[in-house]
């Protein structure tokens, strides 16, 4: 028997992977814990591996296929993995070990497409959510004494039940099931990256999975890619979501949408690159910085610019790609609330230090307010621009043309501090930056 068709095990392409790996790696700490709970022959973990995401005691994957244990054994890059053949809907993670706080990143690309899919043993569907919908309303079910169909003789005895559980009898597809469990399996504020079929996306009959999506995370970016991407008729997309600390909690950013062309089935990974990019440069972007020869024009597309400041020691510690997405370690004092596209300057001091002064430019891609009674925000920006040699205070104060810098120096009280470049400040900083600009990342 075919174990792909058996299984319904549609192997994620390798340009396919790549893609989602570096999709999230923005939003990840350092040597995140990852978990696949329908790994099939752990292409998505290799690729993790491979993209250096992490380090293999921190990879744990689950399949139900016991024969997949071969492929697993002769894939020298999975050695040192949590690889188990088992049931991934009902995969305990903390009973196998794993840190019972939940992963940093779940990512799958899981069984789909078959009628015969459906699942509705009743001790599975009661470890979800979706699973237990009612058949009928409450009010629906109600009957008045009056209208029920019976009529007893007179004298006629009445054993009376009470039951105080009711279960109702339901199926849920299989990707359903699926794309809650890996919401459980993930820590609040951790990330999750799927391929599922476009249906659950979409139709009527999955509402209840996509109100449990909006009600559990924040989706940062669904992607469509091409018809028989997986050597099936299917539509497919990839979802890209961030697990709330707040259950129910509205969407705090736009979600970037894109799709992908035909192309993608000849192995042309260009297009999938170029929209990494897209996304990294931040939602409401005008002008993709890669397009770019002339950094000015950039960062002339910026009326306003923020800053934050760094130690050495931190800056070594949690250098600017490792910066999680909801651990907003980076404060910015005031009133005006930064936006998601603003540039955030990030300044490295003491100026002893290599590479001291503003080296990096980053695009805002979340914003929250600070606790009440500090006035600020907090924020978490993405790699964006490289500035090379460093733009140094010291340079900046003799500069007749930021002779407002005086006004606005950085007070080092600490890493995180940071606030908003006076206008006029900005607009001839950003004329020097851009004269040092040596890559867009």
């Amino acid at each position: 028997m075919n174990r792909q068709k058996h299984y319904q095990q549609y192997f994620t392409p390798p340009p396919v992977a790549r893609a989602m790996v570096e999709w999230v790696r923005p939003y990840l700490p350092l040597a995140p814990l990852v978990l696949d709970v329908a790994c099939g022959e752990g292409i998505l973990l290799r690729t993790v591996l491979e993209q250096e995401l992490t380090a293999p005691d921190q990879v744990w994957g689950v399949d139900l296929d016991p024969h997949i244990k071969e492929a697993w054994h002769q894939d020298k890059l999975l050695e040192g993995c949590h690889l188990m053949v088992g049931d991934g809907l009902t995969f305990d993670p903390k009973a196998a070990g794993m840190d019972s706080g939940g992963v940093d990143l779940t990512i799958g690309n899981p069984p789909f497409n078959r009628a015969r899919d459906l699942v509705s043993d009743p001790e599975v569907l009661k470890l979800f959510e979706i699973g237990r919908r009612p058949l009928t309303s409450v009010e629906e079910s109600r009957l008045e004494a009056g209208q029920l169909p019976l009529d007893f003789p007179d004298e006629t005895p009445i054993l009376v039940r009470v039951f105080d559980h009711v279960e109702t009898v339901v199926s849920q597809p299989i990707e359903a099931l699926f794309v809650e469990k890996f919401i459980q399996a993930t820590r609040p504020g951790g990330c999750i990256i799927l391929v599922l079929p476009e249906g659950l996306l979409s139709n009527e009959g999955a509402q209840d999975v996509r109100d449990l999506i909006v009600a559990q995370t924040d989706v940062l970016a669904v992607v469509g890619l091409p018809r028989r991407i997986f050597d099936n008729d299917a539509k497919t997309s990839i979802i890209m979501m961030r697990k709330k600390r707040t259950p129910g909690r509205p969407q705090q950013e736009p979600v970037f949408l894109a799709s992908v062309s035909e192309t993608l089935r000849q192995g042309d990974a260009n297009e999938l690159d170029a929209l990494i990019q897209r996304f990294r440069a931040g939602p409401g972007s005008a002008v993709e910085a890669r397009e770019h020869t002339d950094p000015l024009q950039v960062l002339a597309q910026a009326p306003r610019a923020f800053y934050v400041a760094h130690s050495a020691e931190a800056w070594q510690e949690h250098p600017p790609e490792t910066w999680e997405v909801e651990s907003y370690r980076r404060w910015i004092g005031g009133e005006i609330e930064p936006q998601i596209g603003d540039p955030l300057l990030v300044y490295k001091f003491p100026s002893s230090t290599p590479g001291a002064g503003f080296g990096t430019v980053q695009r805002i891609t979340a914003v929250e307010r600070a606790d009440a009674g500090k006035p600020g925000y907090h924020v978490v920006a993405g790699q964006w621009l490289v500035v090379h040699p460093p733009l140094t205070y010291r340079e900046m104060e003799e500069d007749a043309a930021v002779e407002q810098w005086a006004a606005f120096r950085i007070r080092f009280r600490g890493w995180g501090r940071g606030g908003l470049i006076p206008l006029d400040t900005w607009a001839a900083l950003r004329e020097r930056l851009a004269e040092r600009v040596t890559q867009y990342v």
